[in-house]
């Protein structure tokens, strides 16, 4: 079986651990008295694990791998302010 984007790198048969680094914000919103919507952006960032691919013939693979996820959340406030 052919993999997916071989022409760039093939996955090997190792395990590899490196550090995530997560740093992300948003903003808050009061929608009334007990109801809020937030907006957050994160990015998960993680050196890149040479073990896990192989590059293909003229391939070079480096750097970071970043990872950039939206959320959108609503909140229920108990009590009252």
């Amino acid at each position: 079986m052919v993999q997916p984007l071989s022409n760039f790198a093939f996955l090997t048969h190792t395990d590899q651990v490196k550090p995530l680094v997560s740093l992300g914000g948003g903003l808050k919103f009061a929608l009334s008295d007990h109801w809020q919507a937030r907006v957050d952006f994160r990015d998960y960032a993680t050196p890149f694990p040479e073990k896990l691919f192989a590059p293909a013939a003229g391939a070079k693979i480096h750097g970071w791998l970043h990872d950039f996820v939206p959320l959108l959340g609503v909140d229920w406030v108990f009590g009252h302010h």
